[in-house]
């Protein structure tokens, strides 16, 4: 359900995601849409159309290997609060693109024959990683 996915992305600071040249993923939106910094790969849909800039503002890292996850992931820990607020800010906007009945209807219409039966929920069934800067979590 949404309401579960919100509630679980509801303390970490940033999100992984390492998977290459996926087309679309919505676990990035997800991050993006909840407050929580995407880190994803620099490839396919991450890096064309979902990690990009927003009102000339940052939403989140793209990475191609450890090191790049590293020193993004450092970066995130590293920065003040506010600009982590203001990168969370840019991806909430950016991620609205991508949620909701709009999204929904343009899928739709793009895709008619996969779709014919589907309704508006949208199925979560993917893993990542996902950290806070509390320490008790």
């Amino acid at each position: 359900m949404y309401r579960d996915v919100v509630q679980l992305l509801g303390g970490p600071v940033a999100g992984l995601h390492s998977m290459i040249d996926e087309h679309f993923r919505i676990s990035v939106v997800e991050h993006m849409a909840s407050g929580v910094i995407p880190i994803a790969h620099n490839s396919a849909g991450p890096k064309m159309d979902i990690v990009l800039d927003e009102g000339g503002r940052q939403t989140g890292f793209l990475a191609s290997n450890k090191e790049e996850y590293t020193e993004a992931i450092l970066q995130v820990i590293k920065m003040p609060e506010a600009e982590r607020l203001a990168i969370d800010a840019a991806a909430r906007k950016r991620a609205q693109r991508f949620l909701g009945q709009k999204f929904f209807e343009d899928f739709k219409a793009a895709h008619p024959n996969l779709l014919h039966e589907l309704d508006s929920t949208i199925l979560y069934s993917s893993p990542m990683i996902t950290f806070s800067m509390d320490a008790e979590h």
